[in-house]
């Protein structure tokens, strides 16, 4: 006789697998062998002890390969052989590292594969959605709902998608991708007239997920596996300190001193204040994965992390972290704005350049454009340009050498251009 203890149900959550499976066999050494769909990914040999084995550290075999190959759910089958006389036991797994109360047939219908309720990304975010479906919803419950703004009037729409039966389903939303959809699928919606997308609710079979849009640009945007193993995006609303730390040895010969040696470490110190008990405990799956990347896909590794998540009413969950690429290259800190002045000095940079981007633009030696000269366009003298030519030109900085026929002398003005 020869059996091995069965997994009771399927699809079946890791974390429920459990730690040993027992195998009762009549013979003094039992084969075991691990497949993942037809692929054999493991094999031992089992001795047993009064007709029975133990097939201990199972579970942590079949998440590791999980991890290692970026698998969210697959089917694995165990087999066990002795002699002439086999047995085994096969189930669909679901890679999780967290317990969950619920049923795990109910979870699956009824929530995406992620620990979120709702979402606060940019306008530019591309956020990604996964879930598990054992029976491939109709077409009619697989819908966007857009709630969009033109000036002071909001409305919502429907946007239509499509049903895909496969089991394992993994999107990823883009807002003017959206957009462009609705404006296809509905007549009565047109991206010219100054829409402002204001959020989306995905809808597919029971799962429903929002998204909040913000105009606010994110300092940091990681790509990593959540604890379901799957793809997801975090988009950080935080303050990002650069810092650089550089080693090097010196030498001095004939008086005269240099460096070798050097070695250059680049890392971003992140500071998270005021975050919700549920987002900060979904980043800690963030400070936790085994993969983390950026947009382009460049590696990064997060250390020196600190977490305080407290469930008082009046906490302020606090999270600390530091990251840096894992080849150590240099990321400049990105700008929440993409202007080159302040607030102060924006007025005259739109003014300057409407001014003189046609010029730019002109292959004609002489252009006549009436204008005005000085910081303040409201107290400013006008005239002509009578002739100008281009001293040098880069893509931020044009030298503009120009005659006017309000001022006999010539004058230089730098534009500085996005």
């Amino acid at each position: 006789m020869l059996t091995i203890q069965k997994i009771q149900s399927s699809p079946c959550f890791t974390s429920d697998i459990p730690d040993a499976l027992q195998i009762n066999a009549d013979h003094v050494s039992v084969a075991v062998d691990v497949f993942c769909g037809k692929k054999p990914i493991f094999s031992t040999t089992l001795y047993t002890y009064n007709a029975k084995a133990s097939f201990t550290n199972f579970r942590e075999i079949i998440e590791e390969y999980m991890r290692e190959n970026n698998i969210t759910a697959t089917l694995f089958s165990i087999n066990v052989q002795a002699g002439q006389e086999q047995d085994e036991t096969r189930a669909t797994f679901i890679y999780n590292s967290i317990k969950l109360e619920a049923n795990i047939l109910t979870f699956l219908k009824t929530h995406f594969l992620t620990t979120r309720t709702s979402y606060l990304i940019p306008y530019n975010g591309e956020p990604y959605l996964s879930w598990y479906q054992e029976e491939t919803p109709d077409d009619n419950d697989c819908y966007t709902e857009l709630v969009i703004r033109t000036g002071n009037d909001i409305k919502t729409y429907r946007l239509q998608d499509r049903a895909d039966n496969s089991a394992m389903q993994t999107e990823i939303f883009i807002p003017d991708q959206m957009l462009d959809a609705l404006e296809d699928q509905t007549p009565s919606f047109s991206r010219s007239n100054g829409e402002d997308l204001l959020s989306f609710t995905v809808h597919r079979g029971k799962r429903c997920m929002t998204f909040y849009i913000t105009k606010i640009q994110t300092q940091e945007t990681f790509i990593f596996r959540n604890c379901f193993n799957c793809l997801e995006t975090a988009h950080v609303f935080a303050a990002t300190t650069l810092k650089t730390d550089i080693d090097r040895s010196e030498a001095t010969c004939n008086n005269q001193t240099t460096f070798y040696d050097q070695q250059t470490t680049h890392a971003h110190e992140v500071n998270i204040t005021t975050l919700s008990i549920e987002h900060a405990i979904w980043l800690n799956q963030l400070f936790e994965s085994h993969k983390v990347t950026d947009r382009k896909g460049n590696a990064i590794l997060i250390s020196d992390i600190t977490s305080e998540i407290s469930d008082e009413t009046n906490a302020t969950n606090k999270l600390k972290f530091t990251w840096k690429f894992s080849d150590n290259s240099l990321s400049l800190v990105n700008l929440s704005h993409n202007r080159i002045f302040t607030e102060q000095y924006t007025p005259q940079f739109e003014w300057i350049q409407s001014i003189f981007q046609p010029l730019v633009n002109s292959s004609s030696p002489r252009n006549l454009l009436t204008f005005r000269f000085g910081l303040n366009p409201e107290k400013s003298n006008t005239g002509n340009v009578s002739s100008h030519s281009v001293t040098t030109s880069t893509k931020a900085l044009v030298e503009w050498s120009f005659s006017t026929t309000t001022k006999s002398a010539n004058s230089v003005m730098y534009v500085f251009l996005k």
